[in-house]
């Protein structure tokens, strides 16, 4: 399955809208209170075997202070999918996966998952809806 096949599969299943950003895709993932949250999905080679990582961005890391930054860290222990992580000036909810072996179903429960949780952290912590 290309990651193209993998999108449209994923999209058709939770009927979400998907737009090309030139890497990858962005996918829009409803939220509860009317809220959503995008979703990043790419496609990478490791050691030549093509993997996928869809992230979700949380906020801009550079106004957290290092106590914060150190609670993240401490909450990806605690997190059963997924991990925090900075991507550039942002902070992200991401997680990757072997495209050869993911299926349509198991990665919408995965962008489900990081997209719940980032919109969550993005609530609490930034106290907006951008992403």
């Amino acid at each position: 399955m290309t990651l193209r096949e993998l999108v449209d599969a994923i999209c058709k299943k939770e009927k979400w809208g998907k737009e090309a950003d030139g890497k990858g895709f962005l996918l829009t993932v409803p939220q509860d209170g009317g809220r959503t949250q995008r979703v990043h999905v790419f496609e990478f080679k490791d050691e030549g075997a093509p993997h996928v990582r869809f992230t979700s961005v949380v906020g801009a890391a550079d106004g957290l202070d290092a106590a914060r930054l150190k609670g993240a860290l401490e909450l990806n222990y605690r997190l059963p999918h997924g991990s925090l992580a900075l991507d550039g000036h942002s902070l992200v909810m991401t997680v990757t996966r072997p495209l050869g072996t993911t299926t349509a179903a198991t990665s919408a429960a995965a962008m489900r998952y990081i997209a719940k949780q980032a919109d969550t952290y993005e609530k609490f912590i930034f106290k907006t809806d951008v992403h």
